[in-house]
């Protein structure tokens, strides 16, 4: 960082240190700011006890008191960690901000972030930020606009009219000196981005050009035979994330000496659309051999099947390597079971960095595909051992899963849509359905009986277009759960058995 740092000139003729600089917990940050002519309300929007107990939960659990590894890190910012948006500030207003400096924004009235969601957020941030660089003019060199360019391009801001991107780039392009408030914004902006800089969009762009385009030709094939089995794409992808991390873990096949996630209960018979995978591999293999690692292609996969189906394209990084251990025992503690109450849920999601907002909106994933009978047969027959239907099922439903799935049926591959309107495109019928008491399983329909999870599914139901940007960056930071990258891990010829084991 310091290299990157040297040569940037500074107003101040002080040297350059972190005890007058770098903002610490202690600061009078609005004293701090009006000294470089900031007022409060702008420092707000270029800049941190109590902690949400959720949030402190996972901070302990990613930075354990008597760890002694010096390079633990954890996402600044809890929900888009490599995109520039707002979400730093709703991180506040939920008493998720790391640094003591950012929430304490919160303890003088004055200083209350913006609590009106009827603008877009994002919009007001990257507006608001324009004004500070117009106000910075005279004081940002070009070499350091130079510098500052390759950190955001206007697809990472989410602006879509470029010329509102380039009359900013114009700005800092057009200004003279850089202040010492920049330097310290741009750290913390660096040191923001470079605890996912293992993953990146693009990154197969070199060594297989065609990479996506491949995987996602092998996708359009599989949807043209059975549009079905997007759906399991999709889960496929969250199945293996939950469990060891985005590594491809759930691809391996059992042996004799090792029964593999795949065939736990929690994922087997319903788990489908391995031979999807198996088929891009194989594509990548003919004109990229040892390249492309199978958990990109699951990511790869998962955001076609999204697309494929009524959502939309968006970037997936990738870099991800493949892991060698597999264990169905492991699916138990980390896949949330479909009897889990709201609370559960919450805990289980929080343990893999989600936010109960991002599980409500995940969980939309059940707009498409089908569910063995088997997952949900309790609720018809026996709801907590009264031999009697769940009440919260709306009786006409009901009524037509017995007749899906008879009680007295043997055969394990019955199966029904666990979205009643549109099984096989990416909608917000599975919100409406909820909504009507038709939530296929328990952990569906359990999402009204809490105010905060009732109230995003009201919310998801009225904005499709909301719900889907919502879900696809809550995908993209699933497919950022403790990967392997670097030299970590392997690349797999076969996505079903690890590279040891082929050479064997």
């Amino acid at each position: 960082m310091s290299n990157l740092l040297r040569g940037i000139p500074v107003l101040s003729k002080r040297p350059f240190s972190s005890s007058s600089v770098l903002l610490r917990a202690d600061f009078q940050l609005t004293q701090r700011f009006s000294e470089k002519g900031f007022t409060q309300e702008e420092m707000v929007h270029s800049l941190d006890p109590s902690l949400d107990s959720t949030y402190a939960a996972s901070l302990k659990q990613s930075c354990p008191r008597d760890s002694t590894n010096p390079n633990l890190e954890v996402p600044v910012d809890t929900r888009s960690p490599t995109v520039n948006d707002a979400n730093y500030y709703r991180d506040i207003l939920a008493n998720r901000g790391l640094f003591t400096s950012d929430q304490t924004l919160l303890t003088n009235q004055q200083q209350q972030v913006k609590r009106s969601f009827h603008i877009d957020m994002n919009v007001w941030y990257f507006l608001y930020f324009h004004n500070v660089f117009v106000l910075l003019k005279k004081e940002i060199a070009p070499a350091t606009a130079l510098w500052l360019l390759p950190l955001f391009s206007a697809a990472d801001m989410g602006i879509k009219d470029t010329s509102s991107y380039y009359k900013i780039v114009g700005i800092m392009v057009s200004s003279k000196k850089l202040t010492q408030l920049c330097v310290t914004f741009w750290v913390a902006v660096l040191f923001c981005r470079s605890v996912q800089s293992h993953l990146q969009v693009g990154f197969y762009r070199n060594s297989c050009r065609r990479a996506e385009s491949i995987v996602r030709g092998a996708v359009r094939d599989a949807l043209r035979q059975d549009r079905g089995v997007a759906a399991g794409l999709v889960r496929l992808h969250f199945h293996d994330c939950f469990v060891r991390g985005c590594e491809g873990s759930v691809l391996l096949d059992s042996t004799s000496s090792n029964k593999a996630e795949k065939d736990s209960p929690a994922n087997y018979p319903s788990l489908r659309g391995f031979e999807v995978i198996d088929d891009a591999k194989a594509r990548l293999e003919a004109e990229c051999k040892g390249v492309v690692s199978c958990a990109d292609i699951l990511a790869f996969a998962a955001r076609d099947s999204f697309d494929l189906t009524g959502g939309f394209d968006y970037d997936v990084q990738a870099g991800r390597r493949d892991g060698i251990v597999s264990l169905a025992s492991e699916t138990y503690s980390n896949l949330p079971p479909p009897t889990f109450n709201v609370d559960q849920l919450t805990r289980r999601f929080s343990e893999k960095g989600f936010t109960q907002e991002e599980m409500v909106t995940l969980s939309g994933a059940h707009t498409i595909g089908n569910s063995n009978c088997r997952s949900f047969t309790y609720r018809l027959y026996n709801f907590s051992g009264t031999n009697s239907q769940d009440p919260s099922l709306d009786s006409k439903y009901a009524a037509s899963l017995r007749k899906s799935c008879p009680q007295d049926s043997t055969d394990p591959n019955l199966e029904v849509p666990m979205d009643t309107r549109t099984p096989t495109i990416i909608d917000v019928n599975y919100y409406k359905d909820i909504l009507a008491n038709r939530g296929l399983f328990s952990s569906d329909q359990i999402l009204l009986t809490n105010p905060a999870t009732a109230s995003e599914v009201k919310s998801n139901a009225r904005s499709p277009s909301g719900w889907k940007k919502k879900f696809a960056a809550a995908m993209v930071k699933m497919g950022q759960i403790e990967v392997l990258t670097g030299n970590k891990g392997e690349i797999r010829a076969n996505c079903r058995v690890i590279t040891a084991e082929v050479r064997s």
